[in-house]
């Protein structure tokens, strides 16, 4: 599942020299934490992501992070046909 909103947002993000400048108010990498806390507790309002992002979930009990740095989305895009881990992700 891919959220076309966040994609259109950083498509929408990218100066015309290419460049992307960070999403710090919406689809960033730094609200993660937020995120996690939100899902866990019921809280994280401003502080994470879009609530799209999740398509939808309530308070959480357990939540699973992997965090891939350094992995980009060209490369995810590249691997993800030969790869069954990342298909099923």
């Amino acid at each position: 599942m891919f959220n076309d909103t966040s994609l259109k947002a950083l498509k929408d993000s990218q100066d015309p020299a290419g460049f992307v400048k960070p999403l710090y108010d919406s689809y960033c990498f730094s609200r993660i934490p937020g995120s996690i806390e939100g899902l866990l507790l019921g809280s994280g309002g401003s502080r994470g992501l879009p609530d799209d992002v999740f398509g939808g979930s309530e308070h959480c009990t357990r939540v699973v992070v992997f965090v891939m740095d350094g992995f980009g989305w060209s490369l995810f895009q590249e691997c993800l046909e030969l790869s069954p881990f990342l298909k099923k992700l």
